[in-house]
């Protein structure tokens, strides 16, 4: 199992400890600062009068503001920081406290810039290095945000923080064992850290020691009884323990039953999503996590029938996420924003997505990026090319199909291609898959012949050539028609024809190379097709690396009833929970 961090290692607030305050502010003024800092009063007391000594001391400013953001005014806190740098634009501490403020308004750029400054005024400051390094770490610029923290560390070993950031970053990006060991120092150096523990509790749980994570949950429990995510932490471990009675009472003292969605109450029973245990098989004891939303395809008809063939035909443990509004917790393809269940990927052997234009909270899609960035594999479908759209939640904005920091964003950078445009005439035109000659050898395409794919849905364009990492699997030849024995179409829509599977070895941040299988065929009326659901799931033994365990001709038999509906804007079925899609035994 891989458990990306659930909790965020604090960064302190008050870098600078009090006393350097107090002999720059003077002992009055640092101490009104700190009583603000500590208590529920107005930091606008510690700044005097325009008559009296200190108004002009950029440290009685800093001081300050670092007490408004204690009390999460972000803004006020800035133009106190800010006040200080025109004061006097040497004072280091100004600039490490703006960064600090602008990192926690998800400005990381500007952070960044502060830090430099304070870092050039003084570099013997291990919290400026460790501010970077965190927003470099936001920014996905993992192997930076490690040298900062590393240095961090050498200007000052016995400082917790240094080590508690790094071993976060390696957890990150799955050296579980690295980070256990910064862990252990940091936890050294400061014992009573019940963020620390539990950080380590889940890396230990990445690598599968859940007999050594559980005592982490429990003194981070008894240090912070109230914080539930420790709880949430504690009982996943009891699960994949098989104490599920355990489980299920940490997920209940998180949250109490009839509570909100939440992580707890997901992993308590009522959740937004289905899962089918692997039976016999190859996959059995690996993951596969189905992450699903789209508005047009119907990806919350077809993912689970992949899954259920992936589980019930080849062992997989599989577990199928939709797009759920919060409101009743039914199905909803349009409700952008919210993909409960995320945190399935942290575990996740596999990830198989078919989403369009999410908008996805930072605290969701954190889940999204670090799968993609360790390293590990991908099959993605249809409007995968363009997931993600972040408009409103642009933390992580270089997925955006838009983007322009990592060139059109998750689609091209990742898979190999965004949103062109269609190219075939949509809803006129159907497609037939042509095996691509130089390929038909490859263990990917065992038992897929010319023909033997064929869906409702039409070809989509894509530049030529394909990026050098591809290759070519699939050609999409255009029909004239909506049925598989139409004719083709003549002329430059099929010379030359559009890839319509390719695989990419993408360079994740982690160093990895991830394998990455892209189709933008998909739909739930395609799957109606035995040549792509076996190309998918061909797909998906290759993707876990699985190349010699694929089947001359792999058993994709459908499990249960599948009647998908057509595929079209709003056309979704309404009222549908993630339970109804569980298998009837």
């Amino acid at each position: 199992m891989r458990h990306a961090a659930l909790l965020s290692v604090i960064l302190p607030l008050a870098f600078v400890p009090a006393a350097a305050f107090a002999q720059e502010v003077g002992v009055r003024n640092a101490a009104a600062a700190l009583v603000a800092l500590q208590a529920d009063d107005d930091p606008a007391k510690s700044i005097p009068s325009s008559d009296q000594a200190g108004a002009k001391d950029a440290a009685t400013y800093t001081f300050r503001g670092y007490a408004w953001a204690r009390k999460n005014d972000i803004d006020k806190a800035i133009a106190d920081f800010s006040e200080a740098i025109r004061r006097d634009p040497k004072y280091s501490y100004a600039y490490l406290g703006r960064g600090w403020a602008w990192d926690m308004k998800q400005q990381y750029d500007k952070a960044i810039t502060d830090y430099d400054e304070a870092i050039r005024l003084n570099q013997k400051d291990g919290a400026a290095y460790i501010g970077r390094g965190r927003a470099l770490s936001r920014k996905g610029q993992h192997d930076k945000a490690i040298s900062d923290f590393s240095e961090a560390i050498r200007l000052n070993p016995k400082y917790a923080p240094g080590f508690e950031n790094r071993g976060y970053e390696w957890a990150l990006n799955q050296h579980n064992d690295k980070a256990i060991q910064d862990y252990d120092e940091a936890i050294r150096l400061d014992p009573k850290n019940a963020f620390t523990l539990a950080n380590r509790g889940m890396a230990r749980c990445a690598k599968g020691d859940y007999d050594k994570a559980i005592p982490d949950f429990d003194e981070a429990i008894r240090l912070k009884p109230d914080m539930a995510d420790f709880r949430v932490s504690r009982g996943r471990a009891w699960y994949e323990k098989g104490e599920y009675e355990k489980a299920i009472a940490d997920y209940t003292k998180a949250v109490p039953p009839g509570s909100k969605d939440t992580a707890a109450t997901r992993k308590r029973g009522d959740q937004p999503w289905v899962a089918y245990e692997g039976q016999n098989g190859p996959g059995k004891g690996k993951k596969i996590v189905f992450v699903s939303g789209d508005e047009e395809y119907r990806s919350e008809e077809g993912l689970p029938q992949l899954a259920k063939i992936l589980a019930v035909r080849h062992g997989f443990h599989c577990t199928v996420l939709f797009a759920v509004d919060p409101k009743d917790g039914t199905i909803n393809p349009n409700q952008s924003d919210n993909i409960p269940g995320l945190e399935a990927l942290d575990s996740a052997d596999l990830m198989v997505i078919l989403t369009r234009f999410r908008d996805l909270p930072d605290d969701q899609m954190q889940h999204v990026v670090n799968y993609v960035e360790s390293g590990r594999p991908i099959v993605a479908l249809r409007t995968s090319t363009h997931a993600f759209a972040l408009q409103k939640h642009k933390t992580f904005s270089r997925y955006d199909w838009q983007s322009k920091e990592w060139d059109g964003g998750f689609g091209r950078h990742v898979l190999g291609e965004t949103w062109i445009n269609h190219h075939g005439q949509h809803g006129k035109q159907s497609t037939l898959g042509l095996v691509a000659p130089e390929m038909k050898d490859l263990p990917i395409l065992r038992g897929i012949h010319d023909g033997d794919i064929w869906g409702p849905t039409d070809v989509y364009a894509t530049r030529l050539p394909i990026p050098a990492s591809c290759r070519t699997l699939v050609l999409g030849e255009v029909l004239s028609g909506m049925h598989a024995t139409d004719p083709p179409v003549r002329g430059k829509q099929n010379d030359p024809m559009m890839p319509i599977a390719w695989i990419n070895s993408f360079s994740s941040p982690s160093g990895k190379q991830a394998r990455i299988f892209t189709t933008t065929m998909g739909a739930s009326l395609d799957l109606e097709s035995e040549g792509l659901r076996r190309l998918i799931v061909n797909a998906c033994y290759w993707g876990l690396g699985m190349d010699d365990q694929i089947a001359p001709k792999s058993n994709v038999d459908l499990v249960g009833p599948y009647h998908p509906t057509p595929f079209g804007f709003s056309k979704y079925t309404k009222g549908i929970k993630p339970s109804a899609h569980a298998i009837q035994n």
